[in-house]
């Protein structure tokens, strides 16, 4: 073989490499716009998030105090059938029930949200496809 010949072969890369830089640099494209995705839905999904929690940090204070005078009436009302001990706990009571059945139910549907199911679904679709393409 000569030293031409040998050039010739170099330069020309062999079709095999040629398709598997192909298939690399689509993959890597396909990952970083999936990952731009994902940047992008974090985003907006702090954004919804926050924006609510901030609105609804602006009236805790007024809902706060209105509920402290509920709880006083409604103590006061009951003072007059039970003593003042007795109202309190009854009082007291109603809270914690009602405060704890609240808070299970906020804890299940806080791990029931899916955050980011968009770029879930996008990469598990793209793993499924690669995963079906290496296989033929």
């Amino acid at each position: 073989m000569s030293l031409s010949q040998s050039k010739a072969r170099s330069t020309e890369p062999p079709k095999l490499a040629a398709l598997t830089r192909t298939t690399l640099e689509a993959f890597f494209d396909l990952l970083s716009a999936q990952l731009r995705l994902a940047k992008v839905e974090a985003v907006h999904d702090a954004r919804v998030f926050f924006g609510s929690a901030l609105k609804v940090a602006l009236f805790l204070p007024l809902l706060f105090v209105g509920y402290l005078f509920f709880c006083a009436a409604l103590t006061s009302v009951l003072v007059r059938w039970m003593g003042w001990p007795a109202a309190l706990a009854v009082v007291a009571s109603v809270n914690l029930i009602v405060g704890a059945i609240g808070c299970v139910v906020m804890i299940r549907r806080m791990t029931k949200v899916n955050a980011m199911e968009t770029t879930v679904t996008a990469l598990e679709t793209s793993a499924n496809d690669v995963e079906t393409v290496l296989k033929q």
